[in-house]
């Protein structure tokens, strides 16, 4: 995002379709070769390397943060589930199609629109699969009648390793896996802003999300909601596959799964204010005069007040939400004892604003980038003072040095010890005024 004047805004969000990464998760085969006119050709020289990535599961690092959070119960019915990571280009280490020889991230202008090789899906009340953990080589190994899982070549560590899997009935999977068009609409990668985030680092923070197809369904008590992260790679183009058609089940590796409840909303927002009454929250009492009362009426009530002394008093106040329009004025103030204000009439003071000025006080206190710049704003009125007593001295050093006239020694040592002298003299009498 770029504004009028060709520069990025303080504090912004870069989005991307997706961050490719230089090389696939896979295994990877170099083979170099030299041809020379006066010694011929040279013996081939191949190596192989395997970069790995997260195939079968995820670690917890890996994960940021899901939405709706892990075990919690709430309304939840209008947000699809989401998850981030911590890695951008993790969604696109692996392929739909199979792992291809070279992936280089391409420097297009265009974004470039690459599906993840891992989807969210959502299941609820009825719909909730049975997880299951078995070895990676037995479950994912040779074919099996009814159920259909794509051919993957893994090596020996991989066969011993355990994963989490789900089987789910072919219809359910063409019904709620999203086809791979639009798995690149579910998922992008941002770069956060440092200004965006109460704790910030310096340099901003690439994440990847992968966001669910589905919104959850409710019911008054909590509908238990399972978001599972599935691996589609070498599914290829499943849309079309004739071959997940001609089997009753689809078998998913599960990366991550989470639980979470959704209930319906009780009471509606708008219902909530309608149903607010201001004579519920007013306190009354027949002894009260008629100042008094009053008083209460306006949204005061009588708090214990401890002074600064140790005496106790009993003093009025009220929140920022009244039963009445205010007109509203802007009163410089150093402190919050300056906002006490006395009613003769009754006797009592009203600590409202001075309450409200400690508040906002505290607040842009507890504000790091506020103290911040409060922090600067002090050095900077050190340093104009120093600069201030400084300049002064030039103007009044000699006036200060003809006080030490009388001081013992003569010649250009002795001068050279009357204005230092004068100098310190002069700055220590400036600072003691202005700071």
């Amino acid at each position: 995002m770029i504004d009028n004047n060709g520069q990025a805004p303080a504090a912004v969000q870069v989005f991307a379709e997706s961050c490719l990464p230089v090389l696939q998760s896979g295994e990877y085969t170099i083979a170099v070769s030299q041809t020379t006119k006066a010694l011929g050709n040279s013996n081939d020289t191949v190596k192989t390397f395997t970069i790995e990535g997260p195939r079968f599961s995820l670690l917890p690092e890996e994960i940021n943060s899901v939405y709706p959070p892990s075990g919690m119960k709430g309304s939840f019915d209008l947000s699809l589930p989401h998850i981030v990571f911590n890695r951008k280009t993790l969604p696109w280490e692996r392929a739909l199609e199979g792992p291809s020889p070279v992936h280089v991230e391409k420097k297009a202008a265009a974004p470039v629109k690459q599906p993840p090789w891992m989807a969210l899906l959502l299941f609820c009340g009825n719909e909730v699969p049975e997880k299951r953990t078995g070895e990676v080589g037995k479950v994912f190994a040779g074919s099996l009648e009814d159920t259909y899982f794509p051919a993957l070549n893994f090596g020996d560590e991989e066969k011993s390793e355990l994963c989490t899997y789900i089987d789910i009935d072919t219809h359910t999977f063409k019904n709620i896996v999203p086809w791979p068009d639009e798995l690149a609409l579910l998922s992008h990668a941002r770069k956060i802003d440092p200004a965006l985030k109460r704790a910030a680092a310096d340099d901003g923070e690439w994440k990847s999300v992968i966001v669910g197809n589905r919104l959850p369904s409710a019911s008054a008590e909590g509908l238990l909601c399972r978001a599972c992260l599935v691996s589609l790679e070498n599914f290829g183009d499943y849309e079309k596959s004739p071959a997940i058609d001609a089997k009753q089940k689809v078998r998913l590796a599960v990366l991550y799964s989470w639980d979470f409840y959704c209930c319906v909303e009780k009471y509606h927002l708008e219902e909530l204010f309608k149903n607010l009454s201001v004579d519920a929250y007013t306190l009354h009492s027949e002894e009260m005069n008629s100042d008094a009362a009053g008083i209460i009426q306006n949204g005061y009530v009588p708090l214990e007040h401890t002074l600064r002394n140790g005496d106790t008093a009993v003093s009025f106040y009220r929140g920022p939400l009244v039963p009445l329009q205010l007109k509203k004025t802007m009163v410089p103030v150093d402190s919050g004892d300056s906002l006490y204000r006395y009613d003769p009439r009754i006797g009592i003071f009203d600590v409202s604003y001075a309450a409200a000025w400690q508040q906002g006080r505290l607040l842009a206190l507890a504000n790091k980038s506020i103290a911040l710049k409060l922090m600067r704003l002090r050095k900077k009125a050190v340093h104009r003072l120093h600069r201030e007593a400084a300049g002064e001295l030039f103007k009044r050093g000699f006036t200060y040095a003809e006080k030490f006239d009388g001081i013992a020694g003569t010649g250009a040592q002795n001068a050279d010890f009357r204005f230092g002298t004068a100098v310190l003299s002069c700055l220590e009498e400036n600072l003691e005024k202005k700071l």
